[in-house]
């Protein structure tokens, strides 16, 4: 989101950093669903 509000106010540097935070987030959010779902596969 201090992305998006730098981005508006023109005071990002990079615009492509919204772009890579998105895929980094998407990327965690793919791990931590790939372990939950490993876990329920033990029991």
């Amino acid at each position: 989101m201090n992305l998006r509000f730098q981005n508006a106010v023109g005071g990002l540097e990079k615009p492509s950093e919204i772009r890579q935070t998105k895929k980094d987030i998407a990327r965690i959010l793919t791990i931590l669903r790939e372990r939950e779902l490993s876990k329920l596969k033990v029991r």
